[in-house]
């Protein structure tokens, strides 16, 4: 077990599988008090907990106070390139300004050094990363959180000439996942296989195939748009959109963009979110396009691997 430094009667222990209820509630808790609104559900617990290659006896660890109240929650999880701080790892905030954060910081970074020496990467709400400036890390992506809320329906997307939009079949599954694995390759960004893609995209319980769109010219696909109901049963998440290369510039991501907003308003949401690397200009120039604003800014900080 973990050398922490947690007060007397405090335990450490990786979280009981039947505790992701529990586990989901603490995160929301942080939720509404960072945010005033909750970002997390039940179902984004059991998908992380479901991730390949993920351990939750050697990755997440719940701390427990004396009357069996859930203190706080960490988990990390090891991608070929970099070990990644769960952002969703919390400090309960009924405990916050007792002296714990450190403590908390310290247990986070012991789950990451079991997979040393592997850069630790950790995203954060912008205005929360100076807590991180002092452990050597430093920031080296920044993402914006955009939103739309309705005034009335969004316009009516128009197609371009040979191309239609259809639901995502089954059989579509590797051709949307390798287009999707194209459109969002960098060079620091480690590949996801067919495999990882459907357990963290189809493969769990808030999963609605009528909410995931695909372009086609013919028989084939030339973009996707996959959406799901957010944690707020209110808000539509936009959760991956792409169009494939040779046949960008025809205002397919646009066209996908506004179906997915027109099938959210009809079925009565006020709003569409999404998340997007603030440095990709493309994609924020298409999101700003359609109406939609910065709601809320994260930084991914990174700390080098130990040398040696």
């Amino acid at each position: 077990m973990e050398k922490t430094n947690w007060p007397p009667g405090f335990t450490v222990r990786p979280p009981r599988p039947d505790e992701a209820q529990a586990v989901a509630e603490l995160i929301i808790a942080g939720d509404l008090a960072d945010f005033g609104e909750p970002e997390w559900s039940l179902e984004d617990t059991v998908a992380d907990w479901g991730r390949l290659g993920f351990d939750l006896a050697r990755d997440a660890r719940v701390v427990v106070a004396p009357d069996g109240a859930l203190v706080a929650y960490a988990d990390v999880h090891r991608r070929p390139n970099a070990v990644q701080v769960n952002e969703n790892s919390t400090l309960n905030p009924d405990y916050t300004g007792r002296g714990l954060e450190e403590t908390f910081y310290a247990l986070i970074e012991s789950l990451a050094a079991q997979h040393a020496p592997l850069p630790v990467q950790w995203i954060m709400e912008a205005n929360q990363g100076h807590v991180l400036a002092g452990r050597g890390y430093a920031p080296v992506r920044w993402f914006w959180q955009m939103r739309i809320c309705f005034a009335g329906p969004p316009d009516v997307p128009e197609w371009p000439d040979e191309y239609s939009v259809r639901l995502m079949r089954e059989e579509d599954q590797p051709a949307t996942h390798a287009l999707i694995e194209t459109a969002f390759t960098r060079p620091d960004r480690a590949p996801v296989s067919l495999a990882e893609w459907r357990r963290f995209m189809v493969e769990r319980d808030d999963y609605d195939p009528s909410l995931f769109f695909v372009a086609v010219r013919g028989d084939e696909i030339a973009g996707a748009c996959l959406s799901i109901r957010y944690a707020q049963p209110d808000e539509g998440w936009v959760r991956q959109l792409a169009v494939e290369e040779k046949h960008r510039g025809r205002g397919l991501g646009r066209a996908l963009l506004l179906h997915a907003f027109g099938e959210f308003h009809r079925r009565g949401a006020p709003r569409v979110g999404l998340g997007v690397d603030a440095k990709n200009p493309s994609a924020t120039k298409l999101y700003l396009g359609v109406g939609m604003r910065a709601h809320r800014e994260y930084v991914q900080y990174q700390k080098p691997a130990p040398v040696g």
